[in-house]
């Protein structure tokens, strides 16, 4: 975690905590919810990590969290196929990048975790570029 002075610049995370080493399972769990709900709860996980942690950026390590957020924030980023997005609320804008995981056996492959670091680090030095603020 890099830190500046409002705060984490990057914050990685999963976003749902089931010990379950099997998606499968987890995802068994989750489509018993009704989608309206599951979005809403999403979203007010997002905003809890952006109140608490105060972001710039907030990577998603996760492509079924990464899918998660992006249903549940479809009525703000549309239906366009997307690998981030600035999230605006409450005067205060996180860039949110989405990613597979980092670790474990579904880990990214070597070229696609040197093209995340290539990504986040081109994002934060524009975001350093213009004083802090996100575009």
């Amino acid at each position: 975690m890099i830190k500046i002075k409002n705060g984490p610049l990057v914050f990685f995370s999963d976003l749902i905590y089931y010990a379950d080493k099997c998606q499968e399972n987890i995802k068994k769990i989750l489509e018993r919810e009704d989608n309206d709900r599951l979005d809403h709860n999403i979203e007010k996980i997002i905003d809890l990590f952006i109140e608490y942690y105060n972001p710039k950026i907030l990577v998603i390590t996760n492509a079924y969290a990464s899918d998660l957020v992006i249903n549940a924030f479809r009525h703000y980023i549309g239906n366009d196929i997307v690998d981030s997005f600035t999230y605006k609320k409450n005067n205060r804008k996180t860039l949110i990048i989405f990613s597979g995981m980092v670790s474990g056996g579904r880990t990214l492959d070597k070229y696609s975790f040197v093209r995340l670091k290539k990504d986040i680090t081109k994002k934060y030095n524009k975001i350093k570029e213009k004083n802090n603020e996100i575009i």
